[in-house]
């Protein structure tokens, strides 16, 4: 039969075995990491548009404070106009009716 005997060889290189599932487990941790900081970006951008809005708000809303103060001063000025020129109105006519009637004596 002529077996000859095996000769000792050199270690071979080990051999690369592609662990699919482990390289796809890597996948889905790093886009759950991006998603998760896509989160985070999203959540801070919302809540400084928030901060911005409510800014904006307060700011509305004391300026509208302000031109309602001064309606109401305009307002009040203008009444207090109208009843000085309806009581000098009112004087006028008092006096016009005392002339006439002081001129009705001599006529």
């Amino acid at each position: 039969m002529g077996v000859t005997p095996k000769t000792p060889q050199a270690a071979s290189e080990p051999m690369n075995i592609n662990n699919t599932a482990a390289d796809r487990v890597k996948e889905k941790q790093q886009e759950a990491a991006e998603k998760k900081a896509q989160e985070a970006e999203n959540i801070r951008r919302y809540e400084e548009k928030q901060r911005v809005a409510k800014e904006r708000l307060e700011s509305a809303e004391s300026q509208a404070k302000e031109r309602q103060a001064e309606r109401a001063a305009q307002q009040a000025d203008y009444e207090k106009s109208r009843k000085e020129r309806e009581d000098a109105q009112q004087r006028l006519q008092d006096q016009q009716n005392q002339n006439r009637s002081s001129l009705s004596k001599y006529f």
